[in-house]
């Protein structure tokens, strides 16, 4: 028998071939060991972190939202009053026409609200050249924005008159929703009141040449509503699914509060 088998089968075969085990796994182990800390063994991919939730105003294409402001106006609140007169401050005695100066918003649906980094421009939704549409697949959601110089008792109005000017000519009906809200208040209370649909809008079929249309939507106010007084205005318009993701071309002229008889 020659040496190195007699050697292999000798007095403690299992101890030398574990040793011999050992000893053959280690030379095969340390390239791998050595070269990942090298850069050139074999790459294991680490476990795979969690997706970092958007934050508000972001969404996946990376859209932050629009926010357009209409022409600079000179700054007025205005109520017919006879000579003489006044209001006390938080009541409504006689009707208050205040023209929109405010700023419309444009995000997605799922986001909220346009984010730190929106889009900030100048014009009016009916203008020739603004088409604002959503940057993939998700609801476009448009608000207009206007705050009051002080605040109304809301059980002194009775009734929300709003002027718009329509300039959309794409088929299909826009409804359009006021929100009252107490923005002096940390938790934002608000009144939502029916919606309204702009007549100009179900004109089938739609001719695409009409010239804008101007409309006055009428708001009821209902009575014992929990809202106590409101200084912030939000009109929403709603279009047809079939134009959820582009903005509505209509803009806001003013807000008409009449007080409750």
């Amino acid at each position: 028998m020659p040496r190195a088998a007699e050697w292999w089968a000798g007095h403690h075969p299992p101890l030398r071939q574990l040793g011999l085990a050992i000893v053959v796994t280690s030379l095969i182990l340390v390239p791998y060991t050595i070269g990942e800390k090298l850069g050139w063994g074999p790459h294991v991919p680490a476990a795979a972190a969690k997706p970092t939730p958007p934050s508000p105003g972001t969404s996946s294409s990376g859209y932050f939202g629009i926010i357009l402001y209409p022409p600079p106006v000179k700054k007025q609140l205005i109520a017919p009053l006879q000579p003489g007169a006044a209001i006390k401050p938080g009541s409504l005695t006689r009707p208050l026409l205040v023209p929109f100066d405010g700023p419309y918003w444009y995000f997605k649906s799922a986001v909220g609200q346009p984010g730190p980094s929106a889009h900030i421009a100048r014009g009016r939704p009916t203008d020739h050249g603004i088409n604002i549409r959503s940057t993939d697949w998700q609801p476009l959601r448009m608000e207009a924005h206007q705050r009051l110089s002080r605040a109304i008792n809301l059980a002194d109005c009775g009734e929300i008159d709003l002027a718009i000017t329509n300039a959309d000519t794409r088929p299909g009906a826009i409804d359009v929703m006021l929100v009252l809200a107490d923005s002096s208040v940390p938790s934002r209370p608000r009144q939502v009141l029916s919606s309204q649909p702009v007549l100009s809008s179900l004109l089938e079929p739609m001719p695409q040449d009409r010239e804008p249309v101007k409309e006055v939507l009428r708001f009821a106010v209902p009575q014992g509503a929990h809202l106590r007084r409101f200084n912030d205005l939000t009109v929403t318009f709603l279009t047809a699914p079939r134009h959820a993701t582009t903005g509505a071309k209509v803009a806001v002229e003013s807000f008409e509060l009449i007080p409750r008889r």
